[in-house]
């Protein structure tokens, strides 16, 4: 059984048949817990947290308004790496390590961002599919 290393909530926020809240884990063979942490980033806008003081946030869903092009994949790429390097020092991610993919849910497309990551804690690499937001080509 591998050794568990971070745990916490699991996202999204659900309650187990015990009656208290999912507990996800990450260990060296498994990143889930990271992955959720890095999935609520991307989600979560400026001032949505306001117990937090405003510095839990990213602007990354803002720039979904922009036409979907490579300057705006390059400026993502940057504003993203500097919201993992502010908020997760668990791992390690640099902008060639994020690769983009529009996928079509229900006639609408999202942008997914492919994040390979190093956990620093294990020495070890993933890469998770992080959904976005919604791409407005308008």
């Amino acid at each position: 059984m591998p050794q568990s290393g971070f745990t916490g909530i699991s996202y999204p926020f659900r309650v187990s048949n015990r009656g208290g809240c999912v507990m996800s884990t990450t260990s060296k063979t498994d990143p889930t817990h990271i992955a959720e942490s890095i999935q609520q980033i991307f989600i979560t806008n400026y001032l949505e947290r306001p117990m937090e003081g405003g510095e839990v946030y990213t602007t990354v869903s803002m720039l979904l308004f922009e036409p979907n092009d490579i300057t705006l994949q390059q400026v993502l790429k940057v504003r993203m790496v500097q919201d993992l390097e502010r908020l997760e020092e668990r791992i390690e991610c640099e902008e060639e390590d994020i690769e983009f993919e529009v996928v079509v849910e229900d006639d609408v497309e999202y942008l997914y961002a492919n994040i390979t990551y190093k956990i620093i804690r294990y020495n070890t690499y993933y890469t998770s599919p992080i959904k976005i937001g919604a791409i407005k080509n308008e």
